[in-house]
């Protein structure tokens, strides 16, 4: 129509999104995006939009192509490719709408087959202005799509998108993988080593076989068997024997395993611990291992793409596969050591009970579990002799939950002896303490108690029968003082000299100070004082003074009294005098 100015529109792909890997069986991905952008001269309306797939993927590996504005779908979704490995999206219902001088952003989605292993790309490309069908809003006119507006048109390429699949990560995990050990023959259920596996963000993993290797060490497939593996307190594969070298779990199928040992999903992390019995036939003294040998030796499929993972070192990071070497023994071992917590020195007073006169450590080695059936606890006392009949009794043996081994010596001399059961687990510790109660007679000036020597123990060994001899480390508890409570009296500073008046009462004659020794609490349940002159220390006129009482400031604590007789000068209070009938 003359007069009439025919628009412009200016296709061009967009940086956004930047090459990248599609995880197969992905859904709704995004693939690529162009900018439409009409010129000053009028606005244009998008009727039809074609997109090839220029990439290494085959049609089927693509499916659900859709275009979306602004995350807003437009047209419908084609479902697949055509033959020429195209997209055709009929807007004429819905024309794109563009006004004169903007432009509007188009993005490419797909959905990605599951099953794809191999490398394959994909690439969406506007191929020619052909793909692009346009008219003027205002004049009707068909517009050829440009570049620019001093540029023809020329094909728009996305970025490259790969179908990948996930990864994983193996490694040894220190927080659990057991340091070297000693074990038994004959025990079960020993930790041999523990793996983390750890998947990348594209998907989780199934793990669905593993081989362990019996590696470094100079055991052979008779030292080991029954081998596990434990998600946690959960076992979740095993028991299996070594064959030659390897222990195989699971099994892998090519494609798509329904189940597999255990799943990890994408961006997080499983430990998995892996324990076995040493056989009673194991030889002693060889060492033993199970460790993950190589990446090779671990199948996964992919959670999402549903799939075999390839293996590969970029897809199975094999960091460290390697654990601790453990020794395989005869029998356990037994140490007894002085506990961090036995009580200091002290001072205990005669008559006392239940003083805690040491604690000692019963440590097993990680070998067996071990039951101690006899301890014997030796006594001393004053210069280190030993102690005698009356220094000490009710000597007895318990754990810190205050649970009593054995019987309670109650006339001792020399030793204490106790039978009992007590298992104490492998690698594990159990304190137990020793008491007694000091007697009033004793002559004891310090008293301690020792176990010197691993004659004063019977253990023996739970899986291997053994009896051992037990490591003993300066079992000897401290030296505790064996004291009586002491009193101190001295006359305090007031009142000082001072005239009394005749007929006066409840007048201050005298001050006492009463200090107790640090070794125990005093009661005091008879005072006697006596009345002297100051001149010659002559005994004082009984008529000078009456109704003598005690007083603890201004409150008194005992019965008026007065002279013991009608010709003494002194006043004795007893604990019957003292208000509360016991003293102070």
């Amino acid at each position: 129509i003359a007069g009439i100015s025919v628009g412009e529109l200016f296709v061009a792909v967009q940086a956004s999104p930047a090459a990248a890997t599609i995880l197969s069986g992905a859904t709704d991905q995004e693939i690529a995006s162009w900018k439409f952008e009409a010129s000053s001269t009028e606005a244009v309306s998008v009727h039809k939009i074609t997109v090839t797939h220029a990439g290494s993927a085959a049609a089927t590996d693509i499916s659900n192509i859709k275009l979306k504005i602004a995350g807003a779908q437009i047209g419908s979704t084609v479902v697949t490719l055509d033959s020429q490995n195209q997209a055709v999206f009929d807007l004429s219902s819905a024309p794109i709408e563009i006004l004169a001088g903007s432009n509007k952003t188009v993005y490419a989605y797909a959905d990605v087959a599951a099953g794809i292993w191999t490398a394959r790309t994909l690439i969406f490309e506007i191929t020619q202005y052909t793909d692009v069908t346009v008219y003027g809003a205002n004049s009707g006119g068909a517009i050829e799509a440009a570049a620019s507006d001093t540029a023809a048109f020329s094909k728009q390429t996305g970025a490259t998108m790969t179908i990948g699949q996930g990864s994983l990560t193996v490694n040894v995990d220190a927080a659990y993988n057991p340091a070297s050990q000693n074990y038994v023959k004959g025990t079960s259920n020993r930790l041999m080593s523990a793996f983390k596996f750890t998947t990348g963000s594209r998907e989780g993993a199934r793990v669905v076989k593993l081989k362990l290797k019996l590696n470094n060490g100079s055991g052979t497939a008779t030292d080991v068997s029954n081998i596990t593996l434990w998600d946690g307190s959960t076992q979740i594969a095993g028991p299996v024997s070594l064959i030659g070298s390897y222990a195989t779990f699971g099994s892998n199928t090519i494609g798509w395993d329904s189940t597999g040992l255990f799943d990890i999903a994408k961006s997080s992390n499983k430990t998995i611990q892996v324990k076995a019995d040493i056989p009673t036939g194991a030889t002693a003294d060889r060492t033993v291992d199970l460790d993950i040998a190589a990446y090779s030796d671990i199948w996964i499929d992919g959670l999402d793409s549903k799939y075999d993972i390839t293996q590969s070192t970029t897809n199975i990071v094999l960091t460290s596969g390697n654990g601790n070497l453990h020794t395989v023994k005869a029998y356990g071992a037994l140490s007894l050591s002085l506990s961090a917590n036995t009580p200091p020195a002290q001072t205990y007073i005669k008559g006392s009970t239940g003083q805690e006169m040491m604690r000692f450590n019963l440590t097993a080695d990680s070998g067996e579990d071990i039951t101690i059936s006899a301890i014997t606890v030796d006594l001393f006392k004053s210069g280190g002799a030993v102690a005698a009949s009356g220094d000490f009794t009710n000597v007895k043996l318990l754990k810190l939950d205050g649970t009593q081994l054995g019987s309670t010596v109650t006339s001792p001399t020399t030793e204490a002896a106790f039978s009992f059961t007590l298992t104490v687990p492998a690698s594990e510790t159990v304190t137990l303490k020793v008491i007694a109660d000091i007697p009033t007679g004793t002559t004891m000036t310090t008293a301690n108690v020792r176990i010197p020597d691993s004659d004063h123990i019977t253990s023996t060994g739970v899986a291997s029968s053994a009896t051992l001899t037990e490591t003993v480390s300066s079992v000897i508890g401290k030296t505790m003082t064996i004291g009586q409570g002491s009193l101190t009296v001295s006359a305090a500073a007031t009142p000082g000299d001072q005239n009394i008046i005749i007929g006066s009462t409840e007048i201050p004659v005298v001050g006492l100070v009463m200090t107790a020794g640090s070794a125990e609490d005093i009661r005091v349940t008879r005072i006697k004082l006596s009345a002297a002159s100051a001149e010659d220390a002559y005994a004082g006129d009984q008529d000078s003074l009456s109704n003598i009482a005690l007083w603890d400031g201004s409150t008194r604590l005992t019965a008026k009294k007065g002279w013991d007789s009608s010709t003494a000068t002194t006043v004795t209070f007893s604990a019957s005098d003292f208000l509360n009938s016991s003293g102070i």
